[in-house]
């Protein structure tokens, strides 16, 4: 019955033993990462052979130009293909899960976070720490539904130019090998280039000034600060003509008039010159002063004859 006992104290202490070197060993593989990545404190086993999370930029579009300073990040995250459950002299290794998603964008300064996964605080209370779309939440019952194949935020304020985008997934597994196990990361990476324009062009007027001038043919001079898709004008309210650069507004009438230039450039954002405000003041021709004063010299001959007829 003693050595009973005692062979299964010895038997005991061993497993003791084992696992409390294999939770050393496990401590090791966690403080010497394997693989390179952003992801503080990542690291793979040697011997797993797992992908990363996919990640899926779907807006904004790659290379594009958008004229809002709203824009939308929707995004597609799968694990479908990163690996499942395998089995090799006792070595299991299991598939990942999404444990964060985050991104960063070149005009902030700092990492922005999506979803983490729950951290239990207090599972008999179901407290817990996680993240998801800008809200922290306190119980895991709370942790709403989420399609990680459709997630969309709203990025506001982005300024004006050209800008890059990179999204992170961390995945996370295990490794089980006899009394150890060990947990990995592993990151997937998609990044997307565009840029934002949502300043509208400056234009402004150059050749009137608010006076009198003498001639009923003036040039419209105008200086845009980008490239425009079209160019427009709009006298005295009217409706605006299109044109190709600098014209000549022809055959302007007698009296007051203002003019206002449009321009459009590629994404549509269209700048307004200040209204401009002149007169035309233009002599009028020799001819149409004589004309009446011959009709009233005529007219006056004829009421003279008249008049000498009634005396008669």
């Amino acid at each position: 019955m003693k050595k009973k006992t005692l062979l299964t104290t010895a038997l005991s202490s061993m497993l003791l033993l084992t696992a409390l070197v294999g939770a050393q060993l496990a401590g090791l593989a966690k403080g010497n990462p394997f693989s390179q990545s952003v992801y503080s404190g990542e690291h793979i086993h040697p011997s797993t052979k797992v992908n990363p999370p996919e990640v899926s930029i779907v807006s904004p579009l790659d290379n594009r130009t958008y004229s809002t300073r709203d824009v939308s990040l929707s995004l597609n995250v799968s694990t479908r293909n990163s690996g499942t459950l395998t089995i090799t002299d006792l070595h299991f290794i299991s598939s990942i899960g999404i444990r964060e998603i985050y991104y960063t964008v070149d005009w902030l300064p700092s990492e922005n976070m999506i979803y983490q996964f729950p951290s239990i605080l207090d599972p008999m209370n179901d407290t817990a720490n996680f993240f998801f779309m800008g809200n922290w939440y306190d119980h895991y019952q709370d942790l709403p539904k989420i399609d990680f194949e459709k997630l969309s935020l709203n990025l506001t304020n982005v300024p004006d130019g050209n800008h890059t985008i990179s999204v992170y997934a961390v995945g996370e597994g295990y490794e089980y090998y006899p009394f150890n196990w060990v947990n990995f990361y592993v990151t997937g990476i998609s990044k997307v280039n565009f840029a934002l324009d949502a300043t509208p062009p400056k234009v402004t007027v150059l050749s009137f000034e608010n006076r009198k001038y003498q001639s009923s043919d003036l040039p419209l001079t105008f200086t845009v600060n980008e490239s425009v898709s079209q160019v427009s004008y709009s006298l005295d309210g009217e409706e605006a003509v299109t044109v190709a650069g600098n014209t000549t507004l022809a055959n302007l009438p007698f009296g007051e008039h203002n003019v206002t230039v449009y321009a459009s450039d590629i994404v549509g954002n269209t700048g307004v010159s200040e209204t401009v405000y002149f007169s035309v003041d233009v002599p009028f021709p020799t001819t149409m002063v004589i004309a009446p004063a011959a009709s009233v010299a005529v007219l006056g001959a004829g009421l003279a004859v008249y008049f000498k007829r009634r005396k008669r």
